[in-house]
């Protein structure tokens, strides 16, 4: 670890981990991360003062910042453009007849092996 000014820079990637030996106690120390609109940060651990033989760990958490929707009660037409986009852009008829029509080959199969086997 390079020290500047008496500040050391890293960069950590998702669920990366950077490891600091050697530091001497007594020595105080603040994690930072960059800022970042779309996200929250919650952090734990993230400045104090480093003891003798003592493991400090500085943890963030960033959540995603979510857009509101605000909704129009008294004319639900007007809503139709401001539905969140989930992604799921899939017809909601399609799965319920995919299984409708599983379940009718599953059953002509059945009763197909059963009068096979009924008729031996």
């Amino acid at each position: 670890m390079t020290f500047k000014d008496g500040v050391a820079k890293f960069l950590l990637k998702h669920s990366e981990k950077f490891i600091a030996i050697g530091l001497p106690a007594g020595t105080k120390y603040t994690v930072t991360e960059n800022e970042n609109k779309d996200y929250t940060v919650t952090s734990i651990g993230d400045k104090g003062i480093i003891k003798k033989d003592e493991t400090i760990e500085a943890a963030f958490t960033n959540r995603k910042n979510t857009s509101t929707v605000s909704l129009n009660s008294s004319n639900p037409s007007s809503n139709q453009n401001n539905n969140p986009h989930t992604g799921d852009s899939t017809n909601e008829i399609l799965w319920p007849t995919c299984l409708i029509v599983s379940l009718t080959i599953l059953v002509a199969i059945i009763r197909k092996i059963s009068r096979q086997h009924y008729n031996k």
